[in-house]
């Protein structure tokens, strides 16, 4: 019996055996549903709520076999960020082939509504937000932020066209900003409609992001809301929650959010609340 030169050779590595691995169809499928499983579980619970544990359960597995996959939670976790990106920039990138800005717009709500709609559907698997990225530590934080950055960055370019020469820089990226807001977060409201309202509610959000709330000829005119008013006309029906929201509204917009503790908008509600009663003696 003659004896090969991998015999010769001896056991692989680990390393080896891992790259191996990585390259067959199993080994994909298996490391795609444990990324499935894990947004669903960043979705509920956040960077800090998920766990190897948790997440290897959810797919029937035990906490060594994620880590043959991902060695550390905060892997997985910008696995799943990163995921999610891919899966946004190519709805990007389809809406960039349509004729103008116009049409990139209503294309790129359209794809996003039908994505969100194969999700409730369970043709497609969840995909994560971003607000929890600031829940990684470097350099996870890192990778994440320089692909968040990619992304962004072609979403600007939806508003690059000889249509909209008017637009600088810093336009752009304001209405990109806008945009990806209104898409993310969407998701919050979303969730109120029928499948059967989608196209309903993509014309009305292209609408909206198109023209704007009110054109001419009806100019938006608001005014200002003096908190100290309603604090004193509403002093007897305002609820405690409504009074430490308009009491941290005022810290926030004196100091700035870092400025605004818990602790500070509760000394601030009390000191309110005194200052209301003895005005009402």
């Amino acid at each position: 019996m003659s004896i090969s030169e991998d015999q010769l050779a001896g056991p692989k590595p680990q390393s080896a055996n891992r790259k191996t691995a990585a390259a067959t169809p199993r080994y994909a499928r298996k490391k795609q549903a444990i990324i499935a499983a894990a947004s669903e579980i960043l979705i509920r619970d956040g960077v800090k709520g998920m766990t190897l544990a948790n997440v290897a359960a959810s797919v029937g597995l035990i906490t060594t076999s994620v880590t043959y996959y991902f060695k550390k939670k905060e892997d997985l976790a910008v696995a799943c960020f990163l995921e999610a990106l891919q899966r946004f920039e190519e709805l990007v990138a389809a809406a960039m082939l349509a004729a103008d800005p116009q049409a990139r717009l209503l294309k790129l709500i359209d794809l996003w509504l039908d994505l969100y709609r194969r999700i409730r559907a369970g043709e497609a698997q969840p995909i994560v937000i971003f607000n929890d990225i600031r829940a990684l530590e470097k350099p996870q934080r890192t990778i994440v932020f320089e692909a968040y950055s990619r992304f962004f960055e072609n979403v600007r370019k939806l508003f690059m066209a000889p249509q909209l020469s008017f637009l600088d820089e810093n336009s752009q990226m304001a209405r990109a900003h806008i945009l990806t807001e209104q898409l993310f977060w969407a998701k919050a409201w979303l969730p109120r409609y029928d499948l059967e309202d989608y196209d309903r509610v993509r014309d009305r959000m292209f609408d909206i992001l198109l023209r704007g709330l009110a054109t001419a000829p009806r100019p938006w005119q608001p005014s200002t809301m003096d908190l100290d008013e309603v604090l004193q006309s509403r002093a007897e029906d305002l609820t405690p929650s409504e009074t430490f929201l308009i009491a941290a509204t005022r810290l926030i917009n004196e100091r700035g959010y870092r400025g605004a503790s818990v602790e500070k908008i509760s000394r601030r509600t009390i000191w309110w609340w005194r200052a209301s009663s003895e005005a009402s003696k």
